[in-house]
């Protein structure tokens, strides 16, 4: 998904379940920075404070501030508007969950040492009954197009600064700081893994995910370290983390899930009465389900449409021990999705802990 609001739209997801991987120190980093996410394999170099923890979700660069202030900054590639950066805003904004009001509209930004130029929009919004202030910076280089996004909320921090006020000064800084490098095309060596009996490939690392996740060799890794992504051709796609969101009921945790599918799922009007219905289809919630190793596991199974498009998931909540649990998740094209369950259901019963 290469949308304006492609980030915010993960990290509301992300940060509600995982704790993800530490900010790392790195050799090149100014002082006081930590990388984030750099490298000629990118194109790109992107700091942070070094106190802030990194949390990279497949292509998107993404540091936040704390598990308990989730301020966070993202950068991501995305493809070249056809229509300029002040013409995409305007037909992108149109889509956002939530309504937003812009106090910076378009200002002329310098980002890093970028060559192209770079236009800056700043705009609140309100999310479960909080406030929120957000910052994009849409940045041409080389010939190509970048989304930048510093988000945090509008809780006073001290009697005179909120905590969006707060880290605008380090934010600012780790703009400045941001390198630009030419882009490499890659290792195109087809990578080598692990195979079970079965043939299936091992895709994670359990020292740093927790677990050991075996798919079939037609899944293509999107990523492998805290959070473990694999998707197949059709856009089915299995991710599985270590969840830290535990101490819930389980309706809490649907209510919170189902509050986040509803922001960005497609929606119909009634145009006789203005009734707005979401795209969300509870199919079956909480269902107990045996998994071997494990303390208990309840499965979720949902749809949804968006941008046209119905997708099925199928969810499982594993809680393998006492401080032990994680999130297991199966989504597809809803076509695709009976095609391949039975296969899942071979992979979510492979899992090592």
């Amino acid at each position: 998904m290469r949308k304006i609001l492609c980030a915010l739209l993960a990290l509301v997801t992300i940060f509600s379940l995982f704790s993800l991987t530490a900010c790392g120190k790195d050799d090149g980093a100014p002082k006081g920075m930590a990388l984030v996410k750099g490298g000629e394999d990118v194109g790109y170099y992107f700091y942070a404070p070094e106190e802030w923890t990194v949390a990279n979700v497949g292509d998107i660069a993404c540091t936040y501030a704390s598990k308990v202030d989730l301020s966070s900054m993202t950068f991501v590639e995305s493809v070249m508007p056809e229509e300029g950066i002040e013409a995409y805003f305007e037909s992108e904004k149109t889509k956002f969950p939530y309504g937003i009001t812009l106090t910076v509209n378009g200002a002329d930004a310098n980002f890093g040492n970028a060559t192209g130029p770079a236009k800056k929009y700043v705009y609140t919004y309100t999310y479960k009954d909080i406030s929120y202030t957000t910052m994009q910076i849409f940045v041409i280089h080389a010939e190509r197009f970048y989304i930048f996004t510093y988000t945090a909320n509008n809780t006073k921090y001290t009697e005179d600064q909120t905590y969006y006020e707060r880290y605008l000064d380090k934010v600012n800084e780790s703009i400045d700081a941001f390198r630009f490098t030419d882009k490499s095309e890659g290792n195109t060596d087809t990578p080598t893994y692990e195979r079970d009996a079965d043939g299936y490939i091992l895709v994670s690392d359990k020292t740093l995910a927790g677990f050991k996740l075996y798919v079939p060799d037609a899944y293509k890794v999107d990523m492998s370290s805290a959070i473990v992504s694999v998707s197949r051709e059709d856009g089915t796609n299995i991710t599985m983390s270590q969840a830290t969101y535990t101490g819930v009921t389980n309706e809490d945790y649907w209510n919170a899930r189902r509050d986040n599918i509803i922001a960005f799922a497609d929606k119909t009007e009634n145009p006789e009465t203005g009734e707005v219905t979401t795209s969300l289809r509870e199919i079956e919630l909480a269902k107990r389900i045996n998994l071997e190793g494990t303390n208990w596991a309840l499965a979720y199974e949902y749809a949804y449409t968006f941008e046209g498009i119905e997708y099925h998931v199928y969810q499982v909540l594993i809680v393998e021990s006492a401080i032990n649990g994680y999130v297991f998740t199966y989504i597809a094209p809803e076509a695709s999705y009976s095609q391949h369950f039975s296969e899942m259901e071979s992979v979510l019963r492979k899992i090592e802990y």
